[in-house]
């Protein structure tokens, strides 16, 4: 969903009051206010997004060496921001493009918030350079809405178990997880991105860590033995909800999903020159209301495991319940589904699903695909 401010940013700080209104689609849908370090905000979408602790502002002509609390002393560089956040606290990030010496290193619990959304809001290494965007780690609650990461590489140098895996964002979670979902990224776009082993564009390793409505494109891995996931790669307990691949490589699928038991939710696998998903080693892969269709040489493919597979259209049919190999058909320049399609009532309720693209509460019966996100209403498809 779009984000932008629409009032003047400087009243939005810890001091003052926050009221500072949220435009969707030309639609304020919400407004935060308080003071004083706190507050709430429910931004309407189908994760709520509640700014907590103390605020923190980052801007591309901001300065490090300012405390970061207010806009008119925002940093310049997120990481300097996380470093002055303490778990909890919420960090708004303003357009930009936010050059990269090195990742973005997240271990703690943190909002970090594309105040405009991910196509004015660019993280992106120093030109020549092979690194990669961001790591998420060790806890379970850091949230990351609205970036466009791009032309990250990670390279496999045998220091740390994230080497070489998630060229955009890499989030490995070791915490212990009794929620529904670990530490994700949010309607993001991860573009031209690069690993030499697993997730060429995002690496979900464990703990539920999570890629929610999101765009992964033109992203691929290594090509020298079992490396996969060219645009998704998923592992143990990750999942990837809503979100679509497309124009990804890799030996081993554009999203692959290996051991343990990932999720696959309403996403759409399209167009990449790669097995569209791969289920590999697994005791249970999750692969519900999702369409994996066009991708090159196949579609689906599971090697050595089990897998659940609802009401995903693919084709050969998949095995499985109420899967079908109809030819989807998408409106012109979007990936919503026509009018009248028979795949607008092919799938099943999901817990994490609350709303469709116009705000309205989801109820029995749902589609399939990954257009309920106001992301994917103009997303481009070329």
């Amino acid at each position: 969903m779009p984000r932008k401010f629409i009032e003047n940013p400087d009243a939005l700080d810890n001091d003052n009051g926050r009221n500072v209104l949220y435009e969707a689609n030309n639609e304020v849908v919400d407004e935060i206010e308080g003071g004083g370090g706190g507050g709430s905000c429910e931004m309407i979408g189908l994760f709520q997004v509640i700014p907590t602790g103390t605020f923190y502002f980052v801007r591309p002509d901001g300065s490090d060496a300012d405390d970061g609390l207010s806009y008119a002393e925002a940093k310049a560089s997120i990481q300097a921001a996380v470093d002055a956040a303490s778990a909890g606290d919420t960090i708004f990030v303003f357009k930009g493009t936010y050059e990269l010496t090195a990742e973005i290193n997240v271990g703690k619990a943190v909002k970090i918030i594309g105040v405009e959304g991910a196509e004015k809001t660019i993280i992106q290494p120093v030109a020549g350079t092979d690194i990669r965007c961001m790591y998420i780690h060790t806890t379970n609650e850091a949230e990351v809405y609205g970036f466009t990461f791009q032309n990250g590489r990670s390279l496999y140098t045998s220091v740390g178990e994230n080497s070489g895996n998630g060229g955009g964002v890499c989030i490995w979670l070791t915490e212990t997880n009794t929620a529904p979902i670990g530490s994700f990224v949010s309607d993001c776009i991860v573009k031209d991105c690069y690993a030499d082993q697993y997730g060429g564009g995002v690496y979900l390793m464990d703990k539920r860590a999570s890629c929610i409505n999101s765009i992964v494109k033109d992203c691929s891995t290594g090509t020298g033995g079992y490396q996969g996931g060219g645009g998704v790669g998923l592992r143990y307990e990750g999942y990837l909800y809503n979100s679509i691949v497309k124009g990804c490589s890799s030996p081993y699928g554009a999203v692959m999903s290996y051991q343990g038991t990932c999720r696959i939710e309403n996403s759409i696998v399209k167009d990449n020159t790669a097995i569209g998903t791969v289920l590999f080693q697994g005791s249970g892969h999750i692969l519900y209301n999702s369409i994996v269709v066009d991708n090159e040489p196949s579609n689906i493919l599971l090697l050595y495991g089990s897998a659940d597979i609802k009401r995903t259209c693919s084709s050969p049919l998949p095995a499985g319940t109420l899967n079908t190999d109809i030819v989807p058909e998408f409106q012109p320049d979007t990936f919503k589904l026509v009018e009248g399609s028979p795949l607008s009532f092919w799938g099943m309720p999901r817990d994490w699903l609350k709303y469709d693209i116009e705000n309205k509460p989801v109820g029995n019966v749902i589609s399939i695909g990954a257009y309920r996100n106001k992301t994917f209403v103009t997303a481009e498809t070329e």
